[in-house]
């Protein structure tokens, strides 16, 4: 009898000590599976309103609101993450790939721009595209030199905008980049410029520094002489793919600039002085 009783004993303890886990088990399968059920719902993306011709500026106008605010109990149905969808993540990367015309035609209007003046050229560039349901903006800018798409209060569209300095300046940059992101953040870019001469020896060292990173998954598409495309996992967030485009835009140098200006008054000082 004293042995049955010691038996029920060990197998209740063993129970009492395993329990904890396996509820926790449970309930973490239980909350992947709503996540996933939420994500389904919420990839049909957001509405993204092309305008029919292209603005130069819209001031963004807003009223404030009463400075003494009551608490309020939400009743509002529940909203899915708004996410972009993937037709227009292509366009809005053909929008900024069609800048390095913009930079080869004006030389000498980019060779002495930073990031953040070179930044506001694709913003005019994305907003002539694209309206807010609000501001009449849908791009906007944070920091100094990052790109975003805002709807209610969350990214779901961030640009990170570099010099290229070397793979060490290159890898610092990437992490910029992930610390912007949250767990709704699922396709950014990263716009590099550069001004060294061997563009392809800057994209390969590139795509090397993205294939060696932790977060590094695969790498979905790499042109040597184009864009590449990676999909990253972070640790903090493992069941959640991140798509990161690079783009590499040649910039001028200034004096190559300066010259091409000069040569180009050459012709008209002789016609003038005829």
């Amino acid at each position: 009898m004293s042995d049955a009783v010691q038996n029920l004993r060990r197998d209740v303890e063993n129970h009492n000590r395993s329990a904890p886990q396996t509820i926790k088990s449970v309930i973490k399968q239980k909350r992947q599976l709503a996540e996933s059920t939420i994500g389904a719902i919420s990839a049909l993306g957001i509405p993204m309103k092309r305008r029919d011709r292209p603005l130069t500026y819209t001031v963004p106008t807003k009223r404030r609101e009463l400075p003494v605010r009551r608490p309020r109990v939400s009743t509002e149905a529940y909203k899915p993450e708004p996410v972009l969808e993937e037709a227009e993540y292509q366009h809005i990367l053909e929008i900024m790939r069609s800048m390095s015309l913009v930079i080869e035609r004006n030389p000498q209007a980019f060779a002495t721009l930073d990031e953040e003046a070179i930044r506001t050229h694709f913003l005019l560039q994305l907003n002539g595209h694209y309206e807010g349901s609000a501001t009449g903006e849908t791009f906007n800018a944070s920091g100094k030199t990052d790109i975003l798409i805002r709807v209610d209060d969350k990214n779901i569209f961030i640009a990170e905008c570099k010099f290229w300095r070397g793979k060490k300046a290159f890898n610092e940059a990437v992490d910029q980049l992930l610390s912007y992101l949250s767990w709704r953040d699922t396709k950014c870019a990263l716009l590099v410029f550069n001004k060294t001469k061997d563009s392809s020896a800057v994209r390969q060292k590139m795509h090397e520094v993205m294939g060696s990173r932790p977060e590094y998954r695969r790498t979905v598409s790499h042109d040597p002489e184009g864009d590449a495309r990676y999909i990253f996992v972070k640790e903090s967030d493992p069941g959640h793919e991140i798509i990161i485009t690079t783009q590499l835009y040649d910039m001028p140098l200034e004096k190559a600039a300066n010259k091409s200006l000069h040569l180009t008054a050459i012709p008209l000082a002789l016609h003038s002085s005829r």
